[in-house]
């Protein structure tokens, strides 16, 4: 039976507690009445969204920086409990310092993520090219 603690909301942080992912997380861009989590995957709100995204990149940063895999042991299968993310150091500044950061973040994090798609694309339509030129040298429809 599901339970509304289970239940996602928009802005929900939602932390992985176990696995290759542990300590991975990703913020609810939308409500949907019918999306709840399982137990390996953690829950954190509260009423300010934007201490929700600083804590997102926090988390970002300590998994990129390996220090989530320390303190989870990955000799087996790491495990990030609650009780390791209510002990995860976390710098906090004033409200607007945080607002002023998470919004240079966003935008620059936007920005990379256009410019790695806009990249992807361009190597797609090149690698279309390439077979497309192979294929019209070796059927002569194209001379060399």
């Amino acid at each position: 039976m599901l339970t509304s603690q289970y239940l996602v909301k928009k802005d929900d942080l939602l932390v992985v507690e176990g696995g290759a992912g542990a300590g991975g997380a990703a913020i609810v861009k939308e409500d949907d009445e019918n999306v709840y989590v399982q137990n390996s995957i953690m829950i954190v709100r509260n009423d300010n969204p934007t201490l929700n995204r600083w804590l997102y990149y926090t988390l970002y940063s300590l998994v990129k920086r390996e220090y989530i895999d320390l303190i989870c042991n990955k000799a087996t299968i790491p495990h990030f409990t609650k009780e390791k993310l209510g002990n995860v150091p976390v710098v906090l500044f004033s409200e607007d310092e945080i607002e002023e950061m998470v919004s240079y973040l966003s935008d620059k994090c936007n920005s990379i993520e256009k410019t790695i798609h806009d990249r992807e694309n361009a190597i797609e339509k090149l690698k279309e090219y390439k077979k497309s030129l192979i294929y019209e040298v070796v059927t002569g429809k194209r001379e060399v």
